[in-house]
């Protein structure tokens, strides 16, 4: 009961800037997850019975969020960019970072198109991917398929140095959803090698059960994280 003591009074502070209630939530959140779920149930009813709505979306929807599988980890994992089981894959493993989806990538000779260049193709397949990740730090947390992707190579993507990609969601509404993100230097993220910028639309449930067919863990995965969504 100390922790509840501690938690209600920071309910009810009001943040009247958008930032500052989604970082003060993730705050709370954060001090909640630290406990039990009892705790999480008694500070959501407390919430709702003090009207603090704002409150109450923001830590639910940073449950959702942080609780989220953004890797492959069934019997499928053939995925080129980040399917741990296919050979000839990037073996990108992604992680959320301060609401946005982050991975590092460390090239490979095969990788390269100039020498001592990484080809745009593999760049534009990290950003890909890691776009379309982007949609389950929404509210309606779905996994996705590219409709659109603009690249812009700032400079040559140097065979050797360990590179991080990052992206952020942009906007969401209903099925579709747009992102941005960019493919640095993993030890200097303020060296910009390239940016993209998308739309992507989420997979409706008939191509879902198609695609999935052979592979029912898959299916399983993705009916579990969108479960899990808002």
């Amino acid at each position: 009961m100390v922790a509840v003591k501690i938690i209600m009074p920071l309910c009810n502070f009001y943040c009247g800037n958008e930032n500052t209630r989604c970082l003060f939530a993730r705050v709370v959140f954060l001090l909640l997850e630290s406990y039990n779920t009892r705790l999480l149930l008694s500070v959501h009813i407390y919430l709702c019975w003090r009207h603090n709505w704002w409150l109450y979306a923001e830590v639910v929807h940073q449950i959702g969020t942080l609780h989220m599988e953004l890797n492959d980890t069934t019997d499928y994992q053939r995925c080129f960019v980040c399917g741990q089981r296919n050979p000839c894959g990037l073996h990108l493993i992604f992680q959320l970072d301060q609401n946005t989806v982050v991975a590092d990538f460390q090239p490979r000779e095969e990788h390269q198109g100039f020498p001592g260049v990484i080809h745009g193709g593999i760049v534009a397949a990290v950003l890909d991917e890691a776009l379309g990740r982007a949609s389950l730090l929404g509210n309606n947390q779905e996994w996705t398929m590219t409709g659109r992707l603009e690249m812009r190579y700032r400079r040559y993507v140097p065979y050797g140095p360990l590179l991080r990609v990052r992206a952020s969601l942009d906007m969401e509404r209903r099925r579709l959803f747009q992102a941005s993100g960019v493919l640095t230097l993993a030890d200097d993220e303020s060296v910009v090698l390239a940016e993209a910028h998308g739309t992507f639309l989420s997979l409706p449930t008939n191509m879902v059960d198609t695609l999935m067919k052979d592979y029912p863990e898959l299916q399983n995965f993705f009916e579990q994280n969108k479960s899990q969504g808002i």
